[in-house]
């Protein structure tokens, strides 16, 4: 497949189906990034928070830590749940984690994630095949 002249993998597209295939209107979907979120894993949360919205998802913001102030600009009015993060991957039907490959990178709130298990998906150029991937997480 080509888009605008540029060869998609076909990797890419199967993990880009599988990933979509979880992603189903109406569900809640807890995005999550690093402790101390910087642009990357914050910016790359609005976007998502903007996009699943529009397509008929619940999600919301839950990082281990409060979004830096200088980056309050970017959230909209009720996107973030990082006060209450914990509560907010207990009750999601799907978690994102995004910008890290390594689970440790959430801090404090790695175990609620690992605990909670069920359905996620991590998006980041540092996975080992640089690619989204439907995963689930170990128990």
């Amino acid at each position: 497949m080509s888009t605008n002249g540029v060869t998609i993998p076909a990797e890419r597209i199967r993990a880009s189906q599988d990933m979509a295939s979880v992603l189903k209107p109406g569900l809640r979907v807890a995005l999550t990034t690093h402790v101390n979120a910087d642009g990357d894993g914050l910016g790359s949360e609005v976007g998502l928070w903007h996009m699943l919205r529009a397509r008929g998802l619940h999600p919301v913001i839950a990082n281990p830590t409060p979004p830096p102030e200088r980056f309050d600009f970017l959230l909209p009015d009720g996107a973030d749940g990082s006060a209450h993060a914990v509560k907010e991957i207990e009750r999601a039907d799907v978690i994102m984690v995004l910008d890290i490959s390594d689970l440790g990178r959430l801090g404090d709130l790695a175990h609620a994630v690992r605990a909670r298990g069920g359905a996620g998906v991590a998006v980041s150029c540092r996975l080992p095949t640089r690619r989204a991937a439907p995963i689930r997480w170990p128990r």
